[in-house]
């Protein structure tokens, strides 16, 4: 239940396809390996964009579905959970509980989905099956367990829970969250500030930015079992005291990585830049010696994807591309401490809420 380790897994289920193409249960597992990509917005990691893996996710699942498998019903309904359907994807994990009552993955899957929907008091059985049925649980038990408390406001029982899977799992970003905001309702800072540094350590590692409220990607999607601004707001409220800013663009993080005119005269001036914002759309800017270019991907969405002739300037303390002196996309640039040049994350172009990781390509 790691990004890295998902795209580790999905080359064996490929060629146990290739070794045996009626075997349902490798279609399952690899519709399975998409659908998490999907659903935790993991789809950078294989290069692909999410709407890509939620393809490749139904793709291998119309196969599975031809071989009736509790893992197909899962894949089914983690993938239904992403888009917010509940009834679609609490009728599928039921269904693979029927098929393999025994299968703990099953009711892991049901509580998640029943948490997302608002109802974590219904999930509390459910995952406490999940776990009877499993003594070695994973951590994402312990995670979705974690996620149902503080759903109900137990922030005690929370942090408990997702300590649990931290230490079963110290790659997961999400129970890192879930324990910020938990120990920030506790009033224990210095608890919650740990683990928001090392949030911030495993996002920027993994190729995004440290965590705001306005940017940080798991507030508004199923990760986090949130949808609605009520829904959000003791998650939102948890973060804000554990310290978690507002937004990047101001504040001591901007202060300290804001790039002068100059230095970004010199990182972008007669160069090529290239980066990835988190639903994996690629952006790029071709930018001449004269400060003059071609912006590309989510650059240049205004203009469908593609825009030359695109002229750089300067504005008080911010940097805009400009095209025929009509179309104006501005925002500071930041150096996005951490950042790797493998990953294109090195720096960061905030323009409104959205931050565009980059790094000098050529």
């Amino acid at each position: 239940m790691t990004p890295e380790d998902s795209v580790k897994a999905l080359p064996y289920f490929e060629e146990a396809i290739a070794l045996d193409p009626a075997y349902g249960r490798a279609y399952a597992a690899a519709a399975m390996v998409h659908a998490r990509l999907y659903h935790w917005r993991w789809h950078y990691h294989l290069g692909m964009t999410r709407f890509e893996a939620r393809a490749k996710a139904s793709k291998y699942l119309r196969s599975a579905q031809r071989h009736n498998t509790a893992l197909a019903h899962q894949a089914a309904g983690l993938l239904a959970e992403a888009d917010w359907p509940h009834p679609e994807a609490l009728a599928e994990v039921k269904e693979a509980i029927a098929l393999e009552p025994g299968d703990s993955w099953s009711y892991a899957l049901m509580a998640l989905i029943l948490t997302s929907a608002g109802r974590p008091a219904e999930a509390i059985p459910h995952i406490r099956t999940a776990i009877r049925l499993d003594p070695h649980y994973p951590a994402f038990f312990m995670y979705v367990l974690g996620l149902t408390e503080f759903r109900m406001e137990n922030y005690e029982a929370a942090v408990e829970a997702v300590e649990r899977s931290i230490r079963l799992n110290p790659e997961d970003e999400s129970s890192l969250l879930v324990l910020a905001a938990a120990s920030g309702h506790l009033g224990r800072r210095s608890e919650a500030e740990a683990a928001v540094a090392r949030f911030n350590a495993l996002s920027v590692r993994r190729g995004g930015t440290v965590v705001s409220i306005a940017t940080c990607p798991p507030l508004t999607s199923p990760p986090l079992g949130v949808k609605t601004h009520e829904d959000r707001e003791p998650l939102r409220e948890g973060l804000r005291l554990a310290g978690v800013p507002e937004s990047l663009m101001n504040g001591e993080f901007t202060s300290r990585n804001r790039l002068t005119a100059e230095e970004v005269r010199s990182l972008f001036f007669g160069h090529r830049l290239r980066g990835r914002i988190f639903d994996g759309e690629v952006h790029e800017a071709a930018i001449s010696a004269e400060g003059e270019g071609t912006l590309s991907g989510g650059w240049a969405s205004i203009r469908g994807g593609r825009m030359t002739g695109v002229e750089m300037r300067f504005p008080g303390d911010e940097v805009c591309f400009v095209w025929l002196d009509t179309a104006r996309l501005c925002g500071l640039v930041l150096r996005n401490p951490g950042g790797l040049n493998a990953k294109e994350n090195e720096f960061v172009w905030y323009h409104g809420d959205i931050a565009f990781t980059f790094s000098q390509v050529q």
